[in-house]
């Protein structure tokens, strides 16, 4: 095997080991010897497909969380409530200005109870658009959660 055949070889079996034990941690070592064996150049930029962010009832809504687009896929998504929301009926919609409730919706999770709530299949972002949280607590005076999604661009 020809020394710059073998460093790609090497390379290749060391980004596809690391990605195994821990992705996220190791996944940028992984890929500047990739970079390296190839013949230089920088490495492609690291992108954490899983993302949080908090919310409360008095968050202004709708609550833009990021640009996705056409073709790319909500892999998981989940809402927790970190304190229980009062008020009449409060609940949230997950998804994009299209399809407000694309991902998750009202009866997806109920925001007056401690706990953890999951979409329970993958949402196909049919356009390029935003990924946003409808925050609807009417007479809330209390109340804070977290969604955290993951994202699979095309």
């Amino acid at each position: 095997m020809a020394p710059k055949s073998r460093a790609r070889w090497l390379a290749a079996t060391l980004y596809e080991t690391v990605s195994q034990f821990d992705a996220r941690q190791h996944a940028q070592d992984a890929r500047i010897a990739l970079a390296l064996a190839s013949g230089g150049g920088p490495p492609p930029p690291v992108t954490d497909p899983f993302r949080i962010e908090s919310f409360a009832f008095n968050t202004p809504s709708p609550l833009v969380l990021q640009s996705v687009a056409a073709g790319s896929y909500i892999v998981r998504a989940a809402i927790l409530v970190t304190q229980a929301f009062n008020g009449g009926g409060p609940f949230v919609q997950l998804g994009t200005f299209a399809a407000p409730a694309l991902v998750m919706g009202a009866a997806d999770m109920d925001l007056r109870t401690l706990g953890q709530y999951e979409a329970d299949q993958i949402a196909i972002i049919g356009a390029a658009d935003s990924l946003k949280l409808n925050i609807f607590a009417p007479g809330a005076t209390q109340g804070q959660a977290l969604v955290l999604w993951e994202y699979s661009p095309p």
